[in-house]
């Protein structure tokens, strides 16, 4: 839907740049705030991190030490074919998995697809699936589609638009915002 046009003043140069030097300069006071926020960030999170990583360890430990013990009394614990037992804090068993495929630890899915398409395994690779853009425009323009049938899969048309833009010169504001 298209924005309607409030009346304003008429303003030359000047006055652009002007709005402009005031938009800069909430933005560097913007990034200023979200630096300082990012920086604070950080430090909670260096005060909190050996804490949490002695606690993920120690939680890491007991977990395991707790699979060993119910694995060891499995027999008492299961009997027949009980897969998993609730207890008043929660619920221990086993789960049969199926074979699976797993990356290797430090490989990445993007980097073995690629892998595996160069070296002629291009079949073993999932394509993404997605509406194709220009060939629906091209589809739109020769008729062999409508608006109401796209409307019907899930699409629409957004009309073409001149969107409005801005970018302001931040060390130039800077500079007259540190002389004010």
């Amino acid at each position: 839907m298209p924005h309607k046009k409030a009346k304003q003043m008429v303003i030359g140069r000047e006055g652009v740049d002007r709005e402009l030097y005031l938009l800069g300069r909430d933005e560097l006071v913007l990034e200023d705030l979200q630096t300082r926020l990012n920086e604070e960030m950080d430090e909670v999170k260096h005060r909190f991190a050996r804490g949490i990583a002695r606690l993920q360890g120690k939680i890491t430990v007991r977990a395991e030490a707790l699979r060993l013990v119910v694995e060891d009394s499995r027999a008492d614990l299961l009997p027949g074919k009980r897969k998993s037992l609730k207890v008043l804090f929660g619920r221990v068993g086993f789960r049969q998995q199926p074979e699976r495929v797993a990356l290797v630890r430090g490989r990445t899915a993007s980097g073995v697809a690629e892998e595996l398409t160069i070296t002629g395994y291009q079949e073993l690779v999932r394509m993404r699936q997605e509406p194709d853009k220009p060939a629906i425009k091209a589809a739109l323009a020769d008729g062999r589609v409508d608006g109401a049938t796209l409307r019907r899969h899930g699409l629409h048309i957004v009309p073409a638009s001149e969107d409005w833009w801005y970018e302001t010169a931040h060390e130039e504001v800077r500079k007259a915002r540190d002389q004010e």
